[in-house]
């Protein structure tokens, strides 16, 4: 009905975004699962060989994103010994010329316990890259060069990033108004200065979801209040709701360490969640091992997934087993009886009992659950067509293929044939 509108509100804020923290280990995991697909595991063992081996990280298995104040004054020669690697070179030279962001975000004693985050040792000082190779023993722990040095340059990234001056725009929110009653509006920014943005995009690149995130901006054109402005379209978008995702290692270890943020009597859990900084890596790894989980690829992400194995698990537990409001609870009478307000013995009294109760709810359930046909089948068998399963010898270490009704009592199939550990298929 009208074909144009009138600028009624139009407001321009300066803003700012500032860096991100130095990494502790789980950070270290959640940055490089979503950039590189590392497992948890793949990147303790990672930045545990570039600090045991290599000699160039500090201590990795910290839950610490802050240094010490005597730590502080050391940190502009790290930044030069940094300058010595070519790539890193320029970046480490504007930010000594503009000087080192060291506040409150870098340096508070009070968050460090036993291992300040993780940065460089002096010995990345004019650091031979080629030496980045993993001993035999890191090798059986997955870790490969090409992992040292993605790991390190993230590292070495985050220390020149965490130290670099806020991201700076201009935030504008517009108005427009049509027949005097129907209410548009908009907003867009505009970079003023990249500050840390601008050394993390050119060391590091962005991630999918910054360069979709950026491709959304908007960016008008001059703009004054009481400006009349054309209606070129007006459309309506349907769209519906979508489910939350799956998990991946990154999100999965930020649910750890948040456990108790949505349940009563969390609290206890801020700063320890399920297991620790160390373990949550080897946690999630278990999972792994012992088939509870599995990997789905979508696209260049790898999602987790639990398997008929886990999910059997988990209907043949009791549900306060699989709650974090259990951990909780624990934690609170642990914590009281540190604190000399309670009693180990009570705690003991109440637990034995508990554990009892939960082992009888399991031998006495009802529910019918088998773990026989938990594996994935790896092809239809010749006997009968019936699934085959791969499994493996405890005694040769051979693999074993043998149809799903072998141990059938009934009916039992007999196809089985075996492939020794030496040869290849």
């Amino acid at each position: 009905d009208s074909k144009y509108g009138t600028v009624t509100e139009l407001k321009t804020e300066k803003k700012a975004t500032n860096r991100p923290q130095l990494y502790d280990i789980t950070e270290l995991e959640r940055h490089a699962n979503r950039k590189y697909g590392y497992t948890a595991a793949e990147t303790l063992a990672t930045a545990q060989a570039l600090y045991e081996t290599q000699k160039i990280l500090s201590y990795p298995r910290t839950d610490s994103r802050y240094i010490t104040s005597d730590l502080a004054p050391y940190m502009e020669g790290r930044i030069k010994y940094i300058s010595s690697i070519p790539k890193y070179r320029n970046s480490c030279e504007k930010l000594l010329n503009d000087g080192l962001n060291i506040d409150k975000k870098i340096v508070d004693d009070s968050k460090v316990t036993d291992h300040h985050a993780l940065i460089c040792t002096e010995n990345i000082n004019n650091y031979d890259l080629s030496k980045l190779v993993p001993t035999v023993e890191e090798k059986k722990k997955g870790v490969t060069s090409e992992m040292m040095k993605n790991i390190l340059d993230l590292v070495l990234t985050r220390m020149i990033v965490a130290l670099s001056q806020p991201y700076l725009y201009l935030q504008t929110s517009v108005e427009v108004t049509f027949l005097d009653e129907i209410h548009f509006t908009a907003s867009g920014k505009k970079t003023v200065k990249e500050g840390w943005k601008g050394v993390e995009k050119k060391l590091i690149g962005v991630s999918d979801d910054e360069e979709n995130a950026k491709n959304e901006e908007q960016l008008f054109p001059n703009l004054e209040r009481g400006m009349q402005v054309e209606l070129k379209d007006c459309t309506t978008v349907a769209k519906k709701t979508t489910p939350p995702k799956l998990h991946t290692e990154d999100t999965l270890l930020t649910a750890m360490e948040n456990a108790g943020a949505s349940i009563d009597g969390g609290e206890i859990l801020k700063g320890r969640g399920i297991g620790t900084q160390a373990t949550r890596a080897e946690i999630i790894k278990v999972l792994f091992e012992k088939k509870y989980c599995e990997t789905l690829k979508k696209g260049k992400t790898n999602y987790i997934v639990p398997t008929q194995k886990g999910l059997k698990i988990i209907r043949a537990l009791p549900i306060e087993l699989t709650s974090p409001k259990l951990t909780a609870d624990w934690e609170n009478k642990i914590a009281l009886i540190a604190d000399g307000k309670a009693d180990e013995k009570d705690f003991m009294n109440e637990f034995i009992p508990f554990i009892r109760e939960k082992t009888n709810e399991i031998k006495n359930s009802t529910l019918e659950i088998n773990f026989k046909n938990c594996k994935e089948p790896v092809g239809k068998c010749p006997f009968c067509g019936e699934d085959v399963y791969k499994g493996k010898s405890k005694k040769t270490g051979a693999s074993l293929f043998y149809c799903s009704h072998k141990f059938d009592e009934e009916n039992p199939c007999g196809f089985m044939f075996s492939l020794n550990a030496d040869r290849k298929s």
